[in-house]
């Protein structure tokens, strides 16, 4: 159970051993074929990247957190987020492989150029997300970007016709059995 707590020194280290976490993750991503990450774990880590950004946003407002590198923790946030982003697009991919074929990431790898990180992992990490997301790109079919939403509503368009028509190939079968 991960929580931001009144102790700074115990929410840093909870912050640090999550990132750890995410720093590994990360060394597999370009390796990443999706099944690694299924489809609830991709779901659980979402929530681990909500309670680590509560934790951050106390740390950041807290009387001790005005003596932390606020720019590099910031960054780490930013970093954790991504490499979240690639493993749910991973494991999407996975499930989806039909309808996800056409489409990419929306992030672009150069803005993480901007990241101050002094952690040697974190640095490792980050140039791992970056081949990734360079792997994964599709030009102007990048899904979830709040600048082009075109191909999100697209994919949900194809994921919503592929679904609706198994459900109304069940209706039916179960209408003919019911005449039966």
């Amino acid at each position: 159970h991960i929580a931001p707590t009144s102790d700074i020194s115990t929410t840093i280290l909870a912050m640090r051993v999550v990132e750890e976490v995410f720093w590994s993750s990360a060394e597999t991503l370009l390796n990443l074929t999706g099944a690694d990450v299924a489809e609830a774990e991709a779901i659980k880590l979402v929530g681990v990247v909500d309670k680590y950004r509560k934790m951050a946003h106390a740390l950041r407002n807290s009387k001790e957190g005005n003596y932390l590198m606020l720019v590099e923790q910031n960054s780490r946030e930013l970093l954790l987020t991504w490499i979240a982003y690639c493993l749910v697009f991973a494991t999407t991919r996975h499930v989806h492989p039909a309808i996800m074929e056409d489409f990419g990431v929306c992030l672009d790898c150069c803005d993480l150029k901007h990241l101050v990180l002094s952690d040697g992992r974190a640095v490792e990490a980050a140039k791992m997300v970056a081949c990734y997301l360079k792997k994964h790109e599709c030009s102007g079919r990048g899904i979830f970007s709040l600048t082009n939403k075109d191909p999100t509503f697209l994919l949900g368009e194809m994921y919503a016709g592929k679904y609706l028509e198994g459900v109304w190939e069940e209706e039916k079968s179960d209408a003919e059995r019911r005449k039966r």
